[in-house]
């Protein structure tokens, strides 16, 4: 990145364009409501979906973006071939460097739904691995000596949820396993308000809830 990006309260990473504003546009819109400043990152750009070009997707998610009153930010990781390496994971850390976020929102890298029939899309898992180690390593003051390290105090995890179809006035769920199975993929942030305040609500990483100031690096890490 030639520009710095600028602060903001919230970064939400996404692995394609809509990720992000299926999983969790209310919980950002309300965020942004209150006051907050979110980036919108998107991890690809989306060019193996099967509908929408490249360019139709990019004008979607930007017009998605000024909807809901967040800065998009696409990037080129590969679509259908995320991968959580060591260069991914320097990509995420500069951005968190730079943008210095008190809260990050990531997919959830460990859903046991989305490996029963294999419909979730695999860069969904690593997205979430590739945000969660990012995190962890822009920290290291040793790594990316260019920008000051930075620790996240809050990293969520959400889930897109199951797509639902309007039949005659009802909604009928594409997930067929019944009720209590279709809970488990519901986005907490979107059923429980409370999610981005309440740290009960979180899925956070523990080494992650100091503040920089107080947060020592792990040792036999570096």
């Amino acid at each position: 990145m030639a520009e710095s990006l600028g602060s903001f309260d919230v970064v939400a990473f996404g692995p394609h364009p809509d990720d992000v504003e299926m999983g969790i546009a209310g919980t950002l819109i309300k965020m942004v409501r209150a006051g907050r400043r979110i980036l919108n990152v998107c991890m690809t750009r989306g060019e193996k979906g099967t509908y929408g070009t490249v360019e139709v997707r990019r004008k979607e998610f930007e017009r998605a973006n000024a909807i809901m009153g967040t800065q998009p930010l696409m990037l080129d990781f590969p679509d259908t071939a995320m991968v959580n390496d060591y260069e991914g994971k320097l990509r995420v850390a500069r951005i968190v460097r730079e943008t210095r976020p008190q809260v990050v929102f990531a997919p959830y890298h460990t859903n046991p739904f989305g490996h029963f029939d294999g419909s979730a899309n695999v860069d969904h898992f690593a997205t979430g691995e590739l945000v969660r180690d990012g995190l962890k390593l822009a920290r290291f003051r040793s790594l990316l000596p260019d920008i000051e390290p930075y620790g996240v105090p809050y990293l969520y995890y959400y889930m897109v949820p199951a797509h639902l179809a309007d039949r005659g006035g009802g909604h009928h769920r594409r997930d067929r396993r019944g009720p209590r199975r279709d809970r488990g993929l519901r986005n907490p942030d979107v059923d429980q308000e409370a999610a981005p305040r309440d740290p009960r609500y979180a899925r956070r990483d523990p080494s992650l809830h100091r503040s920089p100031d107080q947060r020592p690096l792990r040792r036999g890490v570096l």
